[in-house]
């Protein structure tokens, strides 16, 4: 199910802003006001309108002087972008990364402008969770995309979208989502319910030595914990902490898939612990079983 969160700040740090999102690209763009003075021959004067498209207007930072255009808004104030990140997913690397549950972050790098990374690479060393990333990014969180059916269009993806009172927002969007806090959500925790979520059980709680395990895995909704059945995909990766998996790839269609794993050299009284990983993340579920040769 798609969820669109409208985070609340008291402030940001951005003067001014633009969100606008298709079926395959999404772009957020830093604007500055330009208040007095005639502009430069080599300046052009377009429409506030024009910063609603998807296409590509600028780099990801942008010296003020380097401007060759500025906005006109209905009130004749004019701004310029300083700072553009563009998500195209047909396009590389954003089409290696359009995979169910992945987080796409849109963030402001003081050195290199606006940017765009998939959270669990920004985290995977460090394991924070999104709010701990965002403070270390250093707090300019305006946009994230959450990807649930690959094939779908970017509109369907899960979003966050923040804004402030002090911040200007231009946006193609009707419905910014859901109210939340900001105070709230930088608490860290409150996110998951806009992602896919995983279950992973054993059809039986004991295995013998050396015996055979069936496991089921299951992509859900993060918010109701329904299964997923929009939600197919083949590259979700077995990792067996115990034990020997034959397969180590997982295909889910319809939002389930079932695998196999061996107890192999295990003995009486051990443990079978097995885990499901996807691109970005060593462990997204786990199970474990005790082995007993009393079954």
């Amino acid at each position: 199910m798609t969820a669109f969160r409208h985070v609340l700040a008291d402030s940001l740090p951005v003067e001014a802003m633009a969100i606008a999102i298709d079926e395959n690209r999404a772009a957020l763009r830093f604007l500055t006001c330009l208040r007095g003075g005639e502009l430069p021959a080599n300046v052009q004067e377009r429409p506030i309108t024009e910063l609603l498209t998807t296409e590509r207007l600028a780099a990801p930072f942008v010296p003020i002087s380097e401007a060759r255009q500025v906005f006109l808004d209905e009130h004749g104030e004019r701004y310029a972008i300083y700072a553009e990140a563009v998500l195209d997913k047909r396009e590389s690397p954003y089409k290696h990364w359009w995979k169910p549950g992945v987080h796409l972050v849109f963030h402001y790098d003081p050195a290199r402008g606006l940017q765009i990374d998939p959270k669990g690479a920004l985290t995977s060393l460090s394991k924070r969770n999104t709010a701990e990333l965002i403070r270390h990014l250093g707090g300019i969180w305006c946009f994230d995309l959450w990807v649930r059916n690959s094939d779908a269009p970017l509109t369907e993806c899960s979003r966050s979208i923040t804004t402030a009172p002090t911040t200007k927002l231009f946006t193609n969007l009707k419905d910014l989502g859901e109210p939340w806090n900001a105070v709230d959500v930088m608490r860290g925790g409150n996110s998951k319910w806009l992602n896919l979520d995983y279950r992973l059980i054993s059809k039986a709680p004991v295995v013998r030595p050396d015996g055979w395990a069936d496991f089921i895995f299951e992509v859900v909704d993060g918010r109701t914990g329904q299964r997923a059945f929009d939600v197919s995909w083949d590259g979700y990766r077995i990792e067996p902490v115990d034990g020997y998996a034959p397969h180590r790839r997982l295909s889910v269609v319809n939002g389930v898939g079932h695998f196999r794993v061996m107890a192999l050299g295990l003995e009486d009284g051990e443990t079978l612990r097995v885990k499901v990983a996807n691109m970005f993340q060593t462990s997204i579920a786990e199970c474990s079983l005790r082995v007993s040769s009393q079954i």
